[in-house]
């Protein structure tokens, strides 16, 4: 039994057009499966606990197939327990789709959508995949969050929180330009975003000081805000995070950085340094917006992250 879920309004309700064709294709095979679509934000995630709490769950195994975009996505992976018996499928139907481009996926369902689905039903290939976690707050108000792709704290949460209520980003969806959104957005956040100082600190002992810090974002995947490469070396299986701080630069600055990273070439530039790790924390002087995969964390002054090695199975 394969279990559908459907976020039927991803990339502003094209998902529900594409659905629909799989499910035609589904059952033009004879497959045994169940669907479920999702209502409200977090939905996604409370669907995956209850299938993977099933009673048969723990010792069959579960597949759950994700029709939707890395948002979707996410709420799933928080979502799973018992993760050794879960196997993840994906038809990306977002609008960033970093996940699925960093792991190759067919991403023009539009014309891929029988080879796609033949993948999910008789999957060949697998991938064991790490994933992260992001944890905010103190005391009671200590809260943690799974990431597939990544984190950041800073300019590029900004501008994640930005984009979830973007009536421009719903309209570009359905013409085909979201890229638009992304650059404008991030244009209007470059204007607003504040620098701030703190301190980095890996979980090798390394204490990083940072000055003047637009953002901070900690990768499993090259990948985040629909195709900006900042962790151009970031390999999903090492068990490892890449990190990318972009510091100490100007407004007008920040304008080359980004387009570089369109391309990974903006490791060499003033102001941007990588770090590798298993785990880190930022401190910073002042709160900023936080992200997983896109969704909102809050705004908060700390965040840690920890990369969880081979957390995941995946059909590839």
């Amino acid at each position: 039994m394969i279990d559908f879920i459907i976020n039927p309004k991803s990339r502003s309700g094209a998902a529900y057009g594409i659905w629909e064709k799989t499910k035609r294709l589904l059952d033009e095979r004879g497959a045994e499966y169940r669907f479920h679509q999702t209502e409200y934000a977090g939905h996604a995630m409370k669907i995956a606990q209850e299938l993977t709490w099933e009673e048969d769950g723990g010792q069959k195994g579960r597949t759950l197939v994700v029709v939707g975009g890395d948002g979707t996505v996410n709420e799933v992976l928080n979502g799973i327990d018992r993760e050794s018996n879960v196997t993840l499928g994906y038809l990306p139907t977002g609008s960033g789709n970093d996940f699925a481009r960093s792991m190759g996926m067919i991403s023009d369902l539009d014309h891929s959508l029988e080879q796609a689905v033949e993948k999910i039903l008789h999957p060949s290939r697998y991938r064991i995949l790490d994933y992260g976690v992001v944890e905010t707050g103190m005391g009671e108000d200590r809260s943690s969050r799974r990431f597939m792709v990544s984190s950041g704290i800073g300019f590029d949460a900004a501008v994640c929180h930005n984009l979830l209520h973007s009536t421009a980003k719903k309209i570009l969806n359905k013409i085909h330009l979201t890229k638009l959104c992304y650059i404008a957005i991030g244009l209007k956040q470059i204007i607003l975003t504040k620098p701030v100082d703190g301190v980095l600190k890996l979980e090798d002992g390394r204490t990083i000081p940072l000055k003047k810090t637009a953002f901070l974002s900690a990768h499993i995947h090259p990948y985040e805000g629909g195709g900006f490469c900042f962790a151009p070396g970031a390999d999903y299986e090492d068990g490892r995070l890449d990190i990318c701080v972009v510091a100490d630069t100007g407004r007008i600055h920040m304008v080359p950085v980004l387009l570089s990273a369109l391309w990974g070439k903006h490791t060499h530039m003033a102001g941007v340094k990588m770090y590798r790790c298993r785990g880190a924390t930022i401190c910073l002087d002042e709160p900023k917006p936080v992200h997983a995969d896109g969704e909102s964390c809050g705004i908060q002054r700390e965040m840690t992250v920890t990369c969880i090695p081979k957390g995941i199975k995946v059909i590839v």
